[in-house]
């Protein structure tokens, strides 16, 4: 059923001059849960293809077509086979579906294309190497990079490939300079493209960040990631800036999903926490970006085996609606960032704050670690001394109104 949402975005009090971004929840997706997907943006218009779903995993070729101003999804062609972990992306309006692994260890090198005109799929050029998967990808200048990820019978590769559509061919570029990682973030801004983060496929994640430069063929090293190390991170680009985040890190070796988010200006080559994820902190989402609000579809979290069908949107307060809060609903209000969190969290009230507001956080065991008060929209307090673990942040004003947000430290 579809959600109602009503316009409620205000200045911050201790933030002046930037607008400001948030994220709120959509219609679902009515196809199957999944994580995996491809997601390519065609004439103004999201595709989701493939993925893959269920326990031991379920190989997926539908395709779904979504539409930002109907908040709407619609079935389309499916794809040529079941993929999952393609790379792709989309050039002058066609959009294309490079490798992905077809079941568990068979993965393959075509390159698909998707004309949305006529909703068909045709064959291209395939990967020059043998069943790419799990790839970083970005385009820059009509030419799309495709790069690291595994290989059939090779393991875990370094190597990159640009496609050019108008000739329908395939070059060997300089190889990502980082360590071999799949689940790797890409995404370009102006002429540049940017690969980072990752894991080796043997336990080790990666917060590296590298910058690649199509003039001269070569990648420089930027400011490293500043969270937890990661692989199966969302990432999108709005503005010129880049916004990464969510995945999965392990913990004394056991998978632990993320839901923060953090924004890279390349200008001053910086990293700066924003809201993360709502709820569920999740990997492996897909992103689509439609001017300058992004969406994040599906994803999974490993605390449960838990696949998604939400879409989660995110923009400026002047780009999209946000949802009051109510009950059964209380979290929606409030954003709390970097979440999971480390030392420093910041607390944002999305509705105005007319009087003194009394906030408490509660540990797992419903013990009462900390206590304060604030009339102000945006606040923060220090988890530094606070043991690993899941909170509940409880928030109360002078006319009873009550909102909590869930959030983890993880030092």
């Amino acid at each position: 059923m579809k959600k109602h949402y009503v316009t409620l975005c205000f200045l911050f009090a201790t933030l002046l001059s930037s607008a400001q971004f948030t994220w709120t929840i959509k219609d679902t997706f009515p196809g199957t849960p999944r994580r995996m997907g491809a997601g390519l943006i065609i004439n103004g218009t999201g595709y989701l293809v493939g993925g893959n779903s269920a326990l031991p995993a379920t190989y997926l070729n539908d395709v779904w077509a979504y539409s930002p101003s109907a908040d709407s999804w619609s079935q389309k062609s499916n794809f040529p086979y079941n993929t999952s972990a393609a790379a792709y992306f989309t050039i002058n309006n066609v959009g294309y579906v490079v490798g992905g692994a077809q079941s568990a260890g068979v993965s393959v090198s075509t390159n698909e294309a998707y004309n949305a005109g006529t909703d068909t799929w045709s064959a291209k050029a395939g990967f020059p190497e043998n069943g790419v998967t799990e790839a970083f990808q970005f385009v820059i200048n009509g030419l799309a990079y495709v790069g690291a990820g595994e290989r059939n019978g090779s393991g875990v590769s370094s190597t990159m490939y640009a496609y050019n559509p108008a000739n329908d061919s395939w070059s060997s570029m300089a190889s990502y300079p980082g360590p071999q990682s799949i689940n790797m973030a890409g995404f370009s801004i102006d002429s540049f493209g940017y690969a980072g983060i990752g894991q080796d496929g043997a336990g080790n994640f990666f917060n590296q960040f590298y910058q690649y430069n199509p003039g001269n063929n070569t990648w420089a090293q930027i400011a490293s990631f500043p969270g937890k190390q990661r692989c199966a991170a969302t990432s999108f680009v709005i503005n010129g800036k880049a916004y990464v985040g969510g995945g999965v890190t392990t913990v004394s070796g056991i998978p632990y999903d993320l839901g923060d988010f953090y924004v890279y200006d390349p200008v001053a080559n910086t990293w700066t926490p924003v809201p993360g994820f709502p709820g569920t902190p999740r990997q492996y989402a897909t992103p689509f970006v439609f001017n300058d609000v992004a969406y994040a579809v599906g994803g999974f979290n490993d605390d449960g085996d838990l696949f998604y069908n939400l879409v989660s949107e995110f923009g400026s307060c002047s780009d999209i609606t946000a949802i009051i809060p109510i009950a059964g609903n209380s979290s929606a209000g409030i954003e709390l960032y970097p979440n999971p969190s480390t030392n420093d969290v910041t607390v944002k009230i999305n509705n105005q704050v007319t009087s003194e507001i009394k906030y408490e956080i509660v540990a797992a065991d419903g013990k009462v670690i900390k206590t304060g008060t604030t009339t102000q929209n945006t606040f923060g307090f220090s988890a530094n001394n606070f043991a690993d673990g899941v909170y509940i942040l409880n928030i109360t004003d002078n006319n009873g109104i009550h909102g909590a947000q869930r959030f983890e430290v993880m030092h």
